[in-house]
Protein backbone atom coordinates (compact mmCIF):
# COMPACT_ATOMS: atom_id res chain seq x y z
CA UNK A 1 0.00 0.00 0.00
CA UNK A 2 0.64 3.09 -0.18
CA UNK A 3 2.78 5.37 2.96
CA UNK A 4 3.96 2.01 4.37
CA UNK A 5 7.38 2.74 5.26
CA UNK A 6 8.85 5.81 7.21
CA UNK A 7 12.49 6.93 5.53
CA UNK A 8 14.80 9.14 5.41
CA UNK A 9 15.79 11.57 2.03
CA UNK A 10 19.28 13.28 2.48
CA UNK A 11 21.86 13.43 -0.53
CA UNK A 12 25.36 13.39 0.05
CA UNK A 13 25.84 12.54 3.41
CA UNK A 14 29.34 10.97 5.18
CA UNK A 15 27.59 10.19 8.54
CA UNK A 16 24.21 8.97 9.55
CA UNK A 17 22.18 7.99 12.51
CA UNK A 18 18.41 7.70 12.14
CA UNK A 19 16.14 7.22 15.09
CA UNK A 20 12.43 7.18 16.14
CA UNK A 21 11.17 6.82 19.38
CA UNK A 22 8.03 6.22 21.51
CA UNK A 23 6.30 8.73 23.82
CA UNK A 24 8.55 7.20 27.03
CA UNK A 25 11.50 8.06 25.10
CA UNK A 26 12.12 4.67 23.91
CA UNK A 27 13.74 4.55 20.63
CA UNK A 28 11.76 2.16 18.34
CA UNK A 29 14.00 2.33 15.79
CA UNK A 30 17.74 3.38 14.60
CA UNK A 31 19.69 2.98 11.76
CA UNK A 32 22.72 4.23 10.35
CA UNK A 33 22.17 2.80 6.73
CA UNK A 34 20.59 5.65 4.67
CA UNK A 35 18.89 3.29 2.72
CA UNK A 36 17.04 1.34 5.65
CA UNK A 37 13.22 2.74 6.36
CA UNK A 38 10.75 1.89 9.44
CA UNK A 39 8.09 0.16 8.76
CA UNK A 40 6.00 0.75 12.24
CA UNK A 41 7.19 -2.29 13.94
CA UNK A 42 9.78 -2.91 17.30
CA UNK A 43 11.60 -6.02 18.01
CA UNK A 44 9.05 -7.76 15.18
CA UNK A 45 5.84 -6.26 16.63
CA UNK A 46 3.90 -4.45 15.07
CA UNK A 47 3.98 -0.57 17.21
CA UNK A 48 0.61 0.90 18.16
CA UNK A 49 -0.70 3.60 16.56
CA UNK A 50 0.37 6.82 17.92
CA UNK A 51 2.97 9.61 17.34
CA UNK A 52 6.41 9.06 17.29
CA UNK A 53 9.16 11.38 17.50
CA UNK A 54 12.54 11.37 14.71
CA UNK A 55 15.61 12.44 14.73
CA UNK A 56 18.12 12.80 12.16
CA UNK A 57 21.74 13.31 12.60
CA UNK A 58 23.73 13.58 10.00
CA UNK A 59 27.01 14.71 8.63
CA UNK A 60 27.38 16.05 5.43
CA UNK A 61 30.56 16.63 2.45
CA UNK A 62 31.71 19.64 3.34
CA UNK A 63 32.02 18.40 7.20
CA UNK A 64 28.98 19.83 8.62
CA UNK A 65 27.05 18.24 11.06
CA UNK A 66 23.04 18.50 11.35
CA UNK A 67 20.25 17.29 13.80
CA UNK A 68 16.81 17.41 12.16
CA UNK A 69 13.25 16.61 14.19
CA UNK A 70 10.25 16.32 13.88
CA UNK A 71 6.75 13.95 14.18
CA UNK A 72 5.01 10.94 12.30
CA UNK A 73 1.97 9.38 12.91
CA UNK A 74 1.66 5.69 12.80
CA UNK A 75 -2.37 4.95 11.79
CA UNK A 76 -3.27 1.63 10.92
Amino acid sequence: GLNDEFFVLINHLEKFNFQIFNRWGEIVFETNDINLSWDGTHKGEICKQDIYVWKVYYTDVLGKTNEVTGHVNLIR
